[in-house]
């Protein structure tokens, strides 16, 4: 897998990654000047990805099937059915979500090795289908 990285004048792409390295960018998470991660399967071209910083993140995935994907914003499984809208602010702009998909470090860390061991999201993440704003 590929992981690549926010950095000040352009993306770097760190290829063969483990969870020790994803780990440790995402702690570098600031918002600023590294305010992004992409971890990418080379072999579907599937991809998770997070913006912001430590404290407050977004995570999105895309899977690819053949030639079409779906797209997803990942959040908490919450009870609450009545979610308001937030945002996120870092360099890459302000990312408009639902209160429960506003995330931290340790949820992106958890999503990210999920991601990397090819494992299912847990029941207690849930993903909301956003494909048609990549569409047309």
């Amino acid at each position: 897998m590929t992981l690549t990285v926010d950095n000040i004048s352009e993306p770097i792409n760190i290829k063969g990654v483990d969870i020790t390295i994803i780990q440790n960018k995402l702690k570098s998470l600031d918002g600023r000047i590294t305010s992004f991660l992409i971890l990418t399967d080379p072999e579907s071209n599937s991809f998770i990805q997070c913006a912001g910083n430590t404290e407050r993140l977004t995570v999105e995935q895309r899977e690819f099937n053949k030639n079409e994907f779906r797209h997803f914003v990942i959040g908490k499984n919450v009870e609450n059915t009545t979610l308001e809208w937030t945002q996120i602010n870092c360099k890459v702009g302000p990312i408009n979500i639902q209160s429960n998909e506003a995330l931290n470090v340790s949820d992106a860390y958890a999503l990210f090795a999920i991601f990397l061991n090819r494992y299912e999201i847990p029941d207690n993440y849930i993903k909301r289908d956003v494909t048609e704003q990549f569409t047309e």
